[in-house]
């Protein structure tokens, strides 16, 4: 997987290789993580991802994406949560007037 640059983010093929490569019992984690360029604890949360929820948690961003359409989500039901208060005092003020 040999990064060219440290920013550079491994693809899910690239995080999908390693992890067969550990679960296979290739070589030992050590040896896989030194020639992977990786930490041993960033391979074992991805084989944790990948066999909680297959080869899709292993895409990039998967879980910041995740966690930003929970946020959206969140805002969204307070928006329809305030919405529905307003529309509900207006239909009270003007059915008594």
């Amino acid at each position: 997987m040999k990064k060219t640059t440290t920013n550079q983010k491994p693809t899910s093929e690239q995080k999908y290789t390693v992890v067969m490569r550990i679960l296979q019992k290739e070589k030992s984690l050590a040896a896989i993580c030194n020639d992977e360029q990786i930490s041993p604890t960033t391979a074992l949360k991805w084989v944790e991802q990948f066999l909680m929820n297959g080869r899709q948690a292993l895409e990039i961003g998967s879980t910041e994406k995740q966690d930003r359409r929970d946020a959206e989500l969140f805002y969204l039901r307070n928006e329809v949560t305030r919405l529905y208060a307003m529309n509900d005092a207006l239909k009270r003020k003007f059915s008594m007037a």
